[in-house]
């Protein structure tokens, strides 16, 4: 019997096997061989939904609120991952909670571990009430499965990760029945299993050797000198995605310079998700999967999230994504929103999901309905629950499934736990960051590398010589070997790299790799420095908004008043800034166009309540927002009944008004025109800071002439006598003080504007500008 350490490893064997005469030898996955090595007699093993509700159940007691870990299920649910990876990792070990030596840990570190012993004994209480065994406690219930080992003569496995104590016990017992032959390649990476597996059947396995130990006889009966790791280097590029280019062209330079066949070649991702940004990119479907791609990832259950995140949290923004998600669904939503809070069962829930699988592709639909064949066995566990319970664990049961790829290419792509034990003559490995490689555990959330270090469990440091023992078992059986990493402001090379003696450095080919990406007949090019095009100013009217865009960023103005792209405004629940400065505005549009002036101070500010009171009824933040403005109106309030007691009347709000000079026309809308003694103030209400030009060098930077032009567009009405800007939330004027300086220089502009020309529309020099812009990202 040959039993291998992956299912990939298993039909690479077959594979193999079949170019070869005569009979193949049976073979299993080390999974597999454990599970046939014992027997359960008496219980059904728990499913992974049934033994999340078990746990959850088991924590209903007063001090597990101790532990900080949410109580609704949901969250529980998600989460309980963490102590099932304690539970398991301890207890296969042989250790129980109370020999975790407590010296130098804080001052609740005890009550935290007494806390999930007793959770253990809740959780073990109720799996003996239903008969259910877990594979946590299978080492103080199983019995040697003495048949399966009498079967065969002999055990061959290979051995590629950690053994555990509860492992370790099997194959020596098993041993006694039948020949067990264990398959090491000794390495510095690997010593934590092989001082285990030295110390336990009294052997010396010599460091870089491969070497087959028969543990029933207690001797290594074959031993092979391991070759070095060959001459590798890793390349860098500063943008993650130029990576792709790199597989591609490092597969292209393995198949026609080095003779290899697409088949015997592996890409590795270290972050699985990466492969997402391949299969993008991979036009030519050169690249098959061995991860499939997540269910949880399908349109299917991006609708079912965004009902339950809508009914949960309603907000315009998950109401317009439901929307765009489930347009034609609405009788569906509108049975989910009846039924949401109300108790469901089984039946009702199975036809409510058919009804969201109407459209979707065969294979969606068969991965759904096998989930729910399992996740119809917890009908006796969450009968009468509501039916937002229900979708939520189904949610969850599906992270447990993938969609097979379907693409059939040649190339595999996989994480590198999938490749143990499989040979590959071309390698290529992306992502090779410290952000991925060595990939971060989450076992050691309760128990410090220090203790587990005293308890003899497997540290964090352990693992990371594990998985560097996996990427080095990788590159000396490969004959080729390319590897990339990702090094900017916010990544780093690997560790590893330097630890393994691998040299490396940035590629100097980053843009080749970055037009691979792109189809034949398209460009890709550095973002364009201008854009050069004949323009009349004079052809529309020109607003102070339009000049002092056209100031401040030639290529602003380009996009958005030659090429019309507007800004895309996501839906808020909030109200911004801007919505606020429009709220104001109209509020003191509407007063002062009834009532030209206010002699008292409680007058007004009534007037702007009830001006303002719409806003209020809306929701509660408009609520909130009007009642704090208010309080911020009260000194504008003061400042505007003095103005008007010295004889200043308001004679137009919002006033719109066109002049026309020389070949340009210039337009502005005025929040409003006061007369006193004759003559014209113009005021321009802001709700947030306020800038003036008060310097003459000031002036000549400046790109914001609002207030002259305003002066200019009201001279038509009468001589204007100040222009100042209004501060809403202290009622101070600021007058444009060098009034004159500004309308020389504004004359100058607009001189240059005057006439039509090849204009080059260039980015601006500041930065700063940018901060803000809405269309930063297609220029840089």
């Amino acid at each position: 019997m040959e039993v291998f350490a992956t299912s990939r490893a298993l039909r690479h064997y077959y594979q193999e096997a079949l170019n070869s005469e005569g009979l193949i030898p049976k073979a299993i996955t080390i999974g597999d061989f454990f599970s046939k090595a014992v027997i359960v007699e008496g219980y059904r093993f728990v499913t992974k939904e049934e033994r999340t509700i078990l746990l959850a159940k088991a924590s209903e007691f007063e001090r597990f609120a101790s532990l900080h870990m949410p109580r609704e299920l949901l969250s529980f649910i998600h989460n309980s991952h963490y102590i099932f990876r304690f539970f398991e990792e301890l207890f296969a070990q042989g250790l129980s909670i109370d020999t975790i030596d407590m010296r130098d840990t804080y001052a609740e570190y005890e009550e935290h571990l007494a806390i999930l012993e007793q959770l253990f004994a809740n959780y073990t209480a109720l799996l003996h009430d239903y008969k259910l065994m877990d594979r946590i406690i299978v080492p103080q219930h199983y019995t040697l499965n003495e048949a399966f080992f009498a079967s065969y003569e002999t055990f061959h496995i290979r051995i590629d990760g950690f053994l555990t104590l509860f492992e370790l016990d099997i194959l020596e017992q098993g041993s006694q029945h039948a020949q067990i032959i264990l398959e090491i390649a000794s390495h510095s990476y690997n010593q934590k299993i092989v001082e285990a597996l030295e110390e336990r059947f009294g052997v010396k396995i010599p460091l870089m050797h491969r070497v087959e130990l028969d543990i029933s006889s207690k001797k290594i009966v074959s031993s092979t000198a391991l070759e070095p790791l060959g001459a590798i280097e890793a390349v860098g590029v500063s943008e993650r995605v130029a990576q792709v280019g790199f597989v591609k062209q490092t597969i292209h330079d393995f198949i026609h310079l080095h003779g290899l066949r697409p088949e015997e070649i592996v890409v590795i991702v270290p972050h699985e998700e990466f492969a997402s940004t391949l299969a993008l990119y991979d036009r030519e479907q050169n690249f098959n999967f061995a991860m499939g791609s997540a269910m949880t990832s399908t349109l299917f259950v991006v609708r079912l999230r965004a009902i339950i995140e809508h009914f949960a949290k309603p907000s315009m923004e998950s109401k317009l994504r439901l929307n765009r998600l489930m347009g034609g669904y609405e009788p569906l939503i509108d049975m989910v929103r009846l039924q949401y809070e109300e108790r469901c069962n089984m039946a009702l829930f199975i036809k409510i999901i058919d009804a969201f699988l109407v459209s979707e592709s065969a294979q969606v639909q068969e991965r759904v309905h096998e989930a729910l064949y399992a996740f119809a066995k917890l009908e006796s566990w969450i009968e009468g629950e509501k039916l937002r319970l229900f979708l939520g664990l189904f949610i969850e049961s599906l992270r447990n499934y993938t969609l097979d790829d379907v693409q059939g290419g040649k190339v595999t792509v996989m994480g590198v736990l999938e490749s143990r034990g499989v040979a590959y003559r071309g390698v290529i490995v992306v992502d090779f960051n410290d952000a991925y490689a060595p990939k971060k555990s989450t076992k050691d959330i309760f128990l410090s590398s220090a203790i587990k270090e005293k308890a003899g469990l497997p540290t964090q440091k352990d693992r990371e010589q594990l998985q560097k023992y996996f990427y080095w078992m990788l590159f000396v059986q490969a004959q080729h070997v390319a590897i990339s990493y990702v090094e900017n402001a916010n990544a780093s090379p690997s560790r590893f790299l330097y630890q393994m003696g691998i040299p490396y450095s940035m590629s100097p080919w980053q843009s080749h790799y970055t037009s691979i990406l792109y189809p034949t007949g398209t460009t890709h090019s550095e973002p364009i420095d201008t854009f050069e095009a004949t323009y009349d100013f004079g052809a529309q009217p020109l607003s102070a908004s339009m000049l002092r865009t056209y100031l401040s960023c030639e290529r602003k103005f380009y996009y958005r008043y030659i090429q019309k792209i507007n800004e895309h405004a996501l839906a808020e629940d909030f109200p911004d800034e801007r919505e606020i400065g429009e709220w104001l505005h109209e509020a003191l549009r509407q007063i002062y166009t009834q009532q030209t002036h206010f002699l008292e101070e409680e007058a007004l500010f009534d007037a702007l309540k009830s001006a303002l009171q719409h806003h209020r009824d809306q929701s509660r933040m408009g609520d909130f927002m009007v009642e704090l403005w208010l309080e911020k109106l009260r000194p504008f309030v003061a400042h505007e009944v003095a103005r008007f007691r010295e004889g200043y009347r308001v004679v137009a709000c919002e006033k719109s008004l066109e002049l026309r000079i020389g070949s340009l026309r210039l337009k502005g809308q005025i929040d409003r025109i006061d007369s006193y003694k004759g003559a014209l103030h113009i005021i321009d209400y802001k709700s947030s800071t306020v800038a003036i030009d008060d310097t003459p060098a000031k002036v000549e930077k400046s790109v914001d002439f609002q207030l002259p032009i305003y002066a200019r567009l009201s001279s038509s009405m009468g001589e204007v006598s100040q222009a100042a800007f209004v501060k809403l939330s202290d009622g101070t004027f600021h007058e444009e003080v060098l009034m004159d300086v500004k309308q020389e220089r504004l004359d100058t502009i607009l001189e240059t504007l005057s006439t039509p020309k090849l204009h080059r529309y260039e980015k601006t020099d500041h930065r700063n500008a940018c901060r803000y812009c809405p269309y930063v990202t297609m220029c840089w």
